[in-house]
């Protein structure tokens, strides 16, 4: 949700997100509004902005730029980013944000949810948007997005199966008061992307994972878990100590796949997480690739 402050005769301050879920709001708040040859959207404290909230800016530029009033727009990283991916930064931009835009930046996005699915298409919806920002093309935002969305759907319904359902979870609570929490955050930059997939309530059993390994007749099986496991650089740590695979899983072969490093951290309920609750248990999902295709424009 977006707030506005009508600061003086020609300045508007704006933050939050401006999304589809304000913009009738903002739009009334602009009626019967008159400006004098400039209008000033300070945006400097806006941390997201849809295709509805770059509506809000056309529906104002066409108000209001047949009077000659000139509209500037004072952006953050993320609105900057998204008038110059949108191609309106001729429109609302000075010419030093200009250049700015033209520059290489690197977009990071962190989010905290409970084990529920009703996340998951807002967490997908922004990692194409980050994706297109940072100019990566339409094969490789997708490749990406397939790896993401199945690590961190595995990381849900895991969860969820776990404890037994679907938790209730305060976002403002610290993450080691709340164990079934879903932790996600990437990195993108000009050259390359990682996420970082965390599960504080899987509620790990060694020796249940144990027992879940299937026997097998093949000979060479084992053999070849190893050498798929070295090929994909996929790594995992049970408390700190290195494992070897003993079996793949269709939605592993996808992410290793799809990533160029793969690292599983895991824990059991008496180690590593920094927790005062000593049930605490999860997994950690670090995930790498390379930037593969050119800059997209």
């Amino acid at each position: 949700m977006a707030n506005l402050v009508f600061e003086d005769a020609s300045t508007v301050l704006i933050s939050g997100s401006l999304d589809i879920l304000c913009t009738k709001e903002i739009k009334a708040a602009f009626e019967g509004k008159a400006f004098y040859k400039n209008l000033i959207l300070d945006m400097r404290a806006v941390d997201y902005v849809d295709s509805a909230g770059l509506g809000v800016l056309i529906f104002l530029y066409k108000k209001y730029n047949p009077e000659g009033v000139r509209i500037r727009v004072l952006p953050s990283d993320t609105v900057l980013r998204i008038l110059v991916a949108s191609d309106l930064a001729q429109l609302f931009l000075a010419q030093d944000d200009l250049d700015a835009g033209n520059q290489p930046v690197t977009i990071r996005f962190y989010d905290c949810f409970a084990a529920d699915t009703n996340r998951l298409g807002f967490i997908i919806d922004r990692l194409y948007s980050d994706l297109a920002q940072a100019g990566y093309c339409d094969e490789e935002k997708n490749e990406i997005v397939t790896a993401l969305d199945e690590a961190i759907t595995n990381a849900i319904f895991e969860t969820i199966r776990e404890v037994g359902g679907i938790q209730t979870f305060c976002p403002n609570a610290r993450i080691e008061k709340s164990p079934k929490a879903i932790v996600v955050s990437w990195k993108i930059t000009p050259d390359d992307f990682s996420v970082s997939i965390a599960d504080y309530g899987s509620g790990l059993d060694l020796n249940k994972q144990r027992d879940r390994i299937p026997k097998t007749d093949a000979a060479d099986y084992l053999s070849q878990v190893q050498k798929y496991q070295q090929d994909c650089n996929l790594s995992i740590t049970v408390n700190g100590q290195a494992v070897e695979l003993q079996r793949l899983g269709v939605g592993l072969k996808i992410i290793t796949n799809l990533m160029d490093h793969t690292h599983i951290t895991l824990f059991d309920q008496n180690d590593a997480l920094p927790a005062p609750d000593s049930t605490a248990a999860g997994t950690i999902l670090a995930l790498h690739r390379a930037r593969r295709f050119p800059l997209a424009h």
